[in-house]
């Protein structure tokens, strides 16, 4: 696979939408600016907020497509993937319909593209980014040292330059998976058939990871992500069966999810709210990832 250019006209924008709130259409104009078209997968949004999803299709450069129902955010993906790549797109950027994309975070992720010394592009290239919530940045920024990217081994989807060549090669975004760990799905695949995923050092995103609140414990004030009670479901179910198909090749990346994970259930058990529904999702998600297939849905 030749190393393709990256510039604003071989790069579609995709982004997923479940009704958005009211300052989508200013993240949409950001993003508009820096690539050269828009795809927006609208999963069975209000009535109301598909007019503001229509007029934003007539005034600007976005192709709309409207989904009957939820069909979740790897499926929507895959439809705008489809598109870009009918499009004759070269890259696809991914955003979740939050995420807000900084001014000249396309001309980081081209000087990063050029830095990149191999013969092949990655198969993903992913943005660092600030967590609006926990006040954080999520990669250390490494980038005033002269150093513009990483390799990592997952990055999210949010931000995500992803390569449709190397998707057309390793297939789509699992559609099973629905929601939670798609992108790292992805990435463990990517790099299983020999891809790299890197980031950037500097960090060009605003993004929230769930709805993260603060709390005392002991000396510490640890946060805590308040995901709704389906969701910890998927987290739960889609991280069990990547466990079991990535703990031999990729034992750090396990590792590390395993104790992030296990911190994350602790907390939800003690400061989260509807914690019996959340408990419940995820002792069925357990079941499920252990002893059944990815097909099965709450």
């Amino acid at each position: 696979m030749s190393k393709s250019t990256l510039e604003k006209k071989n790069i579609c924008g995709v982004v997923v939408t479940y009704h958005p709130d009211d300052g989508l259409e200013g993240r949409i104009d950001v993003l508009s600016g820096q690539v050269d078209h828009i795809v927006i997968v609208d999963n069975h949004t209000s009535a109301e907020k598909i007019r503001v999803l229509d007029g934003m299709a007539e005034r600007k450069n976005v192709h709309l497509i409207r989904n009957a129902r939820n069909l979740g955010v790897a499926t929507a993906l895959n439809e705008g993937m489809a598109w870009a790549r009918q499009n004759g797109y070269a890259w696809a950027f991914l955003f979740d319909q939050d995420s807000v994309l900084e001014e000249g975070a396309l001309d980081t992720l081209i000087d990063v593209f050029e830095d990149y010394g191999e013969a092949d592009a990655p198969a993903v290239l992913g943005c660092n980014y600030r967590d609006v919530n926990a006040c954080i940045v999520h990669y250390p920024d490494e980038s005033a040292s002269g150093i513009s990217w990483r390799e990592r081994k997952t990055v999210i989807t949010s931000g995500s330059l992803v390569s449709i060549d190397v998707y057309n090669r390793i297939g789509p975004f699992r559609d099973a998976f629905f929601i939670d760990h798609v992108d790292d799905e992805y990435c463990l695949r990517a790099r299983r058939r020999g891809y790299k995923v890197i980031a950037t050092c500097k960090p060009v995103m605003l993004h929230s990871v769930g709805a993260t609140t603060k709390h005392r414990l002991l000396w510490k004030r640890p946060g805590t992500t308040n995901h709704p009670a389906f969701r910890r479901y998927y987290m739960t179910r889609n991280h069990i069966i990547l466990i079991k198909e990535y703990f031999a090749t990729e034992p750090r990346w396990v590792y590390d999810t395993v104790h992030s994970r296990m911190k994350s259930l602790v907390l939800m058990c003690l400061f989260e709210k509807q914690r019996p529904a959340k408990i419940r999702n995820v002792l069925k998600g357990f079941f499920h990832g252990v002893f059944r297939s990815a097909q099965e849905r709450v």
